[in-house]
């Protein structure tokens, strides 16, 4: 079986990854010290709706072939969170 290389530009973006999931760890430790826990969490998942709004209108992403679809990503995402 042949050993499969990545090239340079993979690893540095599994580097950049990681070091952004693993900082935000720390980012949040240092936030407790100001905020609360429900303040933090509502801050993130608010940063995370404008980029990902953001990102949708910049690529003019269209719900159009999610209709009729929403009750099953509503049960996935209710079922993600447990």
């Amino acid at each position: 079986m042949a050993v499969r290389r990545f090239p340079l530009a993979s690893w540095l973006w599994l580097v950049l990854l990681a070091g952004t999931w693993g900082t935000s760890y720390a980012l949040v430790e240092l936030a407790l010290v100001s905020f609360s826990p429900v303040q933090i969490t509502f801050g993130r998942i608010a940063v995370g709706a404008v980029f990902i709004g953001g990102v949708f209108l910049f690529r003019r992403f269209s719900f159009d072939e999610f209709r009729g679809k929403w009750p099953a990503l509503m049960a996935m995402a209710a079922f993600g969170m447990v």
